[in-house]
């Protein structure tokens, strides 16, 4: 195509195809409220109250303005708690019920580095006399010494109990 000279270039245009007016007629208009949104109403000036000048804060609030921050009630020697001691020495000290063993992310009690535990293998809870275990339908299986759990059935533990997870066994020590 050749430009000609002394005139800008203009590309081509080509109309739109025009869509048959049954179809501009077939969607009617709806408003958000129709659509199902809720809508804000306006607010009513008549109903609008302002707080006098001198009651309005300026500036930085005062101590009295501030939310308190109450701290976090510190743990008692008193609280229940147990200690899982692994095979190898490492310690996991349980103080809030039910507590999941596994580990996966889901698990409170993560245990890695043994693939033979679940991601979530077993649920320690406090009952108020003492504390039990119960298996989460682990792969490989949890014992409580020696004797193999089934799926689902909770078994109290004392202290000094020997709690097989998967090929690992840990030791329970209650405070």
């Amino acid at each position: 195509m050749e430009i000609p000279r002394g005139k800008p270039y203009e590309p081509p245009v080509r109309p739109l195809p025009a869509r048959p007016a049954q179809d501009r007629a077939a969607a009617p208009v709806r408003s958000r409220a129709d659509a199902g949104f809720a809508v804000p109403r306006p607010a009513d000036p008549a109903r609008r109250q302002v707080a006098p000048s001198h009651a309005r804060p300026s500036g930085n609030p005062t101590s009295g303005q501030l939310p308190s921050i109450v701290a976090d009630r510190p743990r008692s020697s008193f609280e229940p708690h147990l200690t899982l001691i692994r095979s190898n020495g490492t310690r996991y000290r349980i103080t809030e019920f039910p507590a999941l063993v596994g580990k996966g992310s889901a698990a409170n009690v993560r245990i890695g580095g043994n693939t033979a535990i679940s991601r979530v293998h077993a649920s320690i809870a406090f009952l108020g006399t003492g504390f039990s275990i119960e298996d989460k339908a682990s792969t490989n299986g949890t014992g409580i010494n020696g004797n193999a759990l089934a799926p689902g059935e909770r078994v109290k533990l004392n202290d000094g109990d020997r709690i097989t997870l998967g090929d690992e066994d840990f030791i329970v020590e209650i405070k």
